[in-house]
């Protein structure tokens, strides 16, 4: 989901992001429809890359028009997005909240596409060139080593998460009827274009 939304992104307008996560989602539904009632994976992948599509515009008139050269409002503002659109399904089957998403999302974030290239180039030397393997999969140990104890670390404040004790189908089906009228109506104030 998140490829097909940077590949729709880069190539045309908010349409063409809409459209092209509903089609992929379509297609992946066609081979396996099972996808939507047990696969939860799928569930909040799609959801929450159909949340930065929708509300990132939003995001971006109240702040990513500032001066923020770290981008760290658009960590911030981009994650809340994602978060609005899958707490109902994370409530509903895992019971639980998280406090501190955006705090870990803002500091590992920006260092994901530098251990995802340096795995890739492992792998792809790790093939023919064992010496340069070795050299790239140290050099990706590094920031995977500070994603999983960053996680690690906030998992372990008491506050980190909180449970929820009922979240039945009803709630989730009501918070999305509530959230799509929000969308409607804003939708319009703001002359968002799909």
């Amino acid at each position: 989901m998140g490829t097909v939304l940077i590949w729709a992104m880069k190539n045309g307008r908010l349409s063409n992001s809409f459209n092209a996560i509903i089609f992929a989602g379509a297609v992946m539904l066609v081979f396996n429809p099972m996808l939507l009632r047990w696969d939860i994976g799928f569930q909040l992948s799609f959801l929450a890359t159909l949340g930065i599509v929708l509300l990132s515009p939003l995001a971006e008139k109240i702040a990513l028009k500032k001066h923020n050269p770290l981008g760290i409002s658009e960590i911030i503002f981009l994650s809340i997005c994602a978060q609005i659109f899958v707490l109902p399904i994370i409530m509903h089957n895992f019971q639980t909240v998280s406090l501190v998403s955006l705090l870990a999302n803002v500091l590992i974030l920006p260092v994901i596409p530098i251990s995802m290239l340096l795995s890739f180039l492992a792998a792809v030397f790790g093939s023919f060139l064992a010496p340069a393997f070795n050299v790239f999969a140290w050099l990706a140990y590094l920031p995977l080593y500070y994603e999983i104890e960053t996680i690690k670390y906030l998992s372990e404040f008491s506050w980190a998460s909180k449970t929820v004790t009922s979240f039945g189908i009803s709630a989730v089906v009501s918070y999305y009827i509530i959230l799509w009228t929000f969308i409607f109506f804003i939708r319009k104030k703001f002359l968002f274009r799909y």
